[in-house]
C-alpha cells in the first residue's frame, strides 16, 4: 500500500521478469545501487536480501550480488598495491567483471538500467561509487507507453546522447516492457541514462 515502496520494487520486478541479467556472464559481481530504504533488497538491518530478490525475479543469477560491499575487496587490493586516494579521498578502480544496476518508478512507467563497471571512483571507507562509468549498458522500460520513451546519456567523453523511440536497440520486448541495449562497446555516465 505504500506507494514509495510499490512504484520502484514492480519496476525493478518488471525488468528482473523482462530479462535484464540474462546476458550476464556466470562468473559476474552485481552490484545494486540502490538506495538502501529498498528493504526488499537490504533488508531491515542492511544485511541484504539481494540473491533472494534478483533470484525470485531472474531466471539468471550471476556468480554474487549484493550492495557496494562488493567492492571492499577490491579497494583493498589497489590500496594494498599502492593506490593512492585522491584529494578528496576516492580511489579510483578499473575492475574485471563487475555489474552495476539500479532501477526506479513511479505510478505509470519503470525504468531498469544494467551495465559493466568500467571505471569508478570508490570511497574506501563508505564504499560510496563517484564517477561511475559503464560499457555494455542494457535497460529496461516498463509501465504506460514504453514503446513511446526516449532515454537520454552522457558519454564518458561528455557527448550527449537523445534516442528517440524509433533509434532504439531491442534486445527483447515482453508483456513486461521492452529491454533495449546501447551500443556495446559505448562507455558511459551511469547515472546519467534516464
Amino acid at each position: 500500500m505504500n506507494r514509495s515502496f510499490y512504484a520502484p520494487r514492480n519496476a525493478g520486478e518488471a525488468a528482473l521478469q523482462g530479462g535484464l541479467l540474462e546476458f550476464l556472464p556466470e562468473d559476474a559481481v552485481l552490484v545494486s545501487l540502490n538506495d538502501r530504504r529498498y528493504l526488499w533488497e537490504a533488508n531491515w538491518n542492511n544485511a541484504g536480501l539481494y540473491e533472494e530478490f534478483y533470484g525470485n525475479n531472474s531466471r539468471h543469477l550471476p556468480a554474487a550480488v549484493g550492495d557496494n560491499r562488493l567492492l571492499r575487496d577490491l579497494v583493498d587490493r589497489s590500496l594494498a598495491a599502492g593506490a593512492v586516494p585522491d584529494a578528496d579521498g576516492f580511489v579510483m578502480l578499473h575492475p574485471e567483471n563487475i555489474w552495476v544496476v539500479d532501477y526506479s518508478g513511479s505510478g505509470d512507467q519503470g525504468f531498469a538500467r544494467l551495465g559493466r563497471l568500467s571505471y569508478a571512483l570508490v570511497d574506501p571507507d563508505s564504499l560510496a561509487l563517484k564517477d561511475v562509468e559503464a560499457d555494455h549498458v542494457l535497460y529496461f522500460l516498463s509501465g504506460a507507453y514504453p514503446d513511446k520513451t526516449a532515454v537520454r546519456y552522457t558519454t564518458a567523453y561528455g557527448d550527449f546522447r537523445e534516442l528517440l523511440p524509433s533509434r532504439q536497440f531491442r534486445v527483447r520486448v515482453s508483456e513486461k516492457g521492452i529491454l533495449c541495449q546501447l551500443p556495446e562497446e559505448e562507455e558511459i555516465l551511469f547515472n546519467s541514462l534516464k
